[in-house]
Parts: structure tokens; C-alpha cells; sequence
């Protein structure tokens, strides 16, 4: 990891504090507000540690339960807006963070932006073709129905799927946390999410949204696995091996 600056070191410093607060099993809240007050952190700043910094039983957990290899008799269960809007952020070059349980992830939200029109296309795509090469048996989209033209935009990613002939499926849900949390239980079943309530109730995570920051070659602007060592260096090497074609 190369030197930080000055301010990189003060959110770096704020990391670790956090960190241990949660570790000692703090509560979220009281342990941000320490952390705020300690450093004068922006909102943008608290932001970053909520969603990037975690406790070291959390990350232990999550780390075991990464799947890096060909998905060769299993399905994959999509977080579908969860994982196009993070694609959308790394082709409109906005920040990415890898956060310390080894998963990017950005400060944007969980909405579609008007701006975002014209980077669904090839952000579903990029997607689509990672999913073919991994080769699950089967695939299901779980969309959030209360977005604007969801049903459009998974029926378009099951149109570019459509060449790959793997069985394919959609779910349109105003709960999609939920139905991706009971998907995820079924037998041989792995999901592709960033989100940490759903990650920490599923069995098997697919790091979809790491391959696509690989694939894209985007540094992420805090790497938060690199500073607390975070066990992902290995699984990801072996993962990476396999999709290398993209990266020419």
C-alpha cells in the first residue's frame, strides 16, 4: 500500500478506532459518534467508516464464507440493483472503496440516477458476460419492484443472458433483502451482493462486484482489506486466474 497523505493517515487513524470499538463489541452508533468527535470527521467521512470498517468477528465470518472458484453446479442468486448500481459507480469512475471484509463498495445509494441511463447497457453487459464465464446452473435476479422500469431492466439482462443458455429467472419484490436471504439458504445456492445484513445471513458469497473492479482496473480510493490485512489476497488470486481473458 503506498505512503499515505495526511489526511489518508487521519481516516486510516479513525479506522483502527472504530474498529476496535466494534471488535470490543460497542454499539455502531455511540462508536461512530466517539469516532466523529475524535477526528471532526465530514459526513461523507463517517459515511465511508460506516459502510467500509467492521469488526474483526464480522470480517472473520464473511471472509469464510467467499466463493472463488466456477460456479459449476450451483446457482447464483443476483442482488440485481445492488450489483448494476455499484457497475454503473465504477463506469462513471466515482469512488470505490475495498472495504475490510474484501468487498468494494461506494457511498452513492441504493437508487438509479437519471445520469445513469446511459451506462446500464454496458454496465449489464460487463455483468452478464463474468456470470456466463463462471458457468453457475442456473441464475435469479432479485430486483427491488419499486424502482422505475425494473421490470425493463431485468428482462433486458436476461435478453443479453440469453445467449450463454443457462436458465435464467427474475423475482420483482418490494423486499428484496429478504427473498435474497431465504434464496440464499437453498441448497447449493451462492449470492452476489454487497450488502452486510445479507451477506451475514447467507451461507455463500460470489465476489461479483470485486471481478468487475478487477476487470475494469479500478484502484479503489481507501483500501481498508490492504490496512487490517484482511485473509481475501488468496481466495481473490485464485479467482482472478480464472477470469484473466477479460482483462486484455
Amino acid at each position: 500500500m503506498e505512503t499515505p497523505s495526511k489526511f489518508d493517515k487521519e481516516i486510516y487513524e479513525a479506522a483502527y478506532d472504530y474498529r476496535y470499538l466494534l471488535t470490543k463489541r460497542y454499539p455502531v452508533k455511540a462508536s461512530l459518534n466517539i469516532v466523529t468527535a475524535r477526528y471532526t470527521l465530514s459526513s461523507k467521512d463517517r459515511l465511508l467508516l460506516y459502510r467500509c470498517v467492521h469488526s474483526e468477528h464480522y470480517v472473520a465470518e464473511i471472509n469464510k464464507k467467499f466463493f472463488c472458484k466456477k460456479l459449476n453446479g450451483f446457482k447464483l442468486i443476483v442482488d440485481f440493483y445492488n450489483v448494476l448500481i455499484s457497475s454503473i459507480n465504477m463506469l462513471q469512475k466515482g469512488e470505490v472503496y475495498l472495504c475490510d471484509d474484501c468487498v468494494p463498495r461506494d457511498l452513492r445509494g441504493s437508487k438509479l440516477r437519471v445520469e445513469d441511463s446511459k451506462y446500464i447497457e454496458k454496465a449489464m453487459k460487463i455483468i452478464a458476460n463474468i456470470i456466463l464465464d463462471l458457468k453457475p446452473n442456473a441464475i435469479i435476479l432479485v430486483a427491488d419492484k419499486n424502482i422505475s422500469f425494473s421490470l425493463n431492466h431485468v428482462l433486458r439482462f436476461i435478453e443479453i443472458l440469453g445467449y450463454g443458455n443457462i436458465p435464467s429467472s427474475y423475482e420483482l419484490t418490494s423486499t428484496p433483502d429478504k427473498r435474497i436471504i431465504e434464496y440464499s439458504r437453498e441448497e447449493r445456492s451462492v449470492i452476489a451482493t454487497t450488502d452486510s445484513v445479507i451477506m451475514m445471513q447467507s451461507s455463500l458469497i460470489f465476489p461479483l462486484t470485486y471481478i468487475i473492479m478487477y476487470i475494469l482496473k479500478i484502484s479503489p480510493a481507501y483500501n481498508f482489506a490492504s490496512l487490517f490485512n484482511s485473509a481475501c489476497s488468496v481466495c481473490y488470486k485464485d479467482l482472478v486466474h480464472d477470469i484473466d481473458e477479460y482483462c486484455e
